[in-house]
């Protein structure tokens, strides 16, 4: 039976390197939220996938996608694929592998310039797609507008909408999510956003907070 979802479109779990999540913690805290699910888009894998196969959740969904990294300063999420995309192919290269398993693109980030974003790039994409208009971890977003601009271009070339955390740690989970009218399942919710159906909610992460975690990051890689 449909019903209105609250969904994360963009975490990270203990798979990605800048990550220590546990999924088992992340779906205790995303209930305590009030989320009806996330999605795990790990950076350059789909490790997370297995593992979650194996969870057996009840009125909880959980998404998995790969977030690539097309070594050309942007990235790309791409769900529903079952096999790994490499990082560093270039966009066109990415694009079509993702076309070859029949996947989903979802564009991060879309016009932060701070950060890995498809930008006017965009434009050579026809169709299939969505694009993220609110992403948590924007930084500077008062001042860049970033997220207001994503928020523009999809709703001016009716672009299918996405919102997500960007979650890397437990505090983010739900600060950004995509409320959207599905049956509570992943295909039935990847329909529904392919649909344009989603409706994006949440705000950003303070910049206070992000600075402090991406230290934590750099002593966590130095360390190793």
């Amino acid at each position: 039976m449909k019903k209105k979802l609250k969904i994360d479109m963009h975490t990270h779990s203990k798979f990605s390197p800048d990550s220590e999540m546990e999924i088992e913690k992340m779906v205790e805290v995303a209930k305590k939220k009030g989320l009806d699910g996330f999605a795990i888009t790990d950076h350059n894998s789909l490790k997370a996938k297995k593992y979650v196969d194996k969870m057996k959740l009840k009125d909880f969904v959980i998404l998995v996608g790969e977030e690539i990294d097309t070594g050309e300063r942007n990235e790309i999420i791409a769900f529903e694929i079952q096999k790994e995309i490499p990082k560093k192919l270039g966009i066109c290269e990415t694009y079509k592998e993702i076309k070859k398993q029949k996947g989903y693109m979802i564009f991060p980030h879309t016009f932060d310039i701070a950060r890995k974003h498809i930008g006017k790039r965009i434009n050579w994409f026809e169709s299939n797609f969505a694009i993220e208009v609110l992403n948590s971890r924007c930084i500077f977003d008062s001042l860049l507008k970033s997220n207001k601009r994503a928020v523009k271009y999809a709703r001016k070339n009716r672009i299918p909408m996405s919102a997500g955390s960007d979650a890397h740690t437990y505090d983010e989970i739900g600060t950004a999510y995509l409320e959207i009218e599905a049956e509570p399942n992943a295909k039935a919710v990847m329909n529904a956003i392919k649909e344009g159906k989603g409706e994006p909610k949440g705000k950003t992460t303070s910049t206070f907070f992000l600075v402090k975690d991406w230290f934590r990051c750099a002593i966590a890689h130095h360390s190793h």
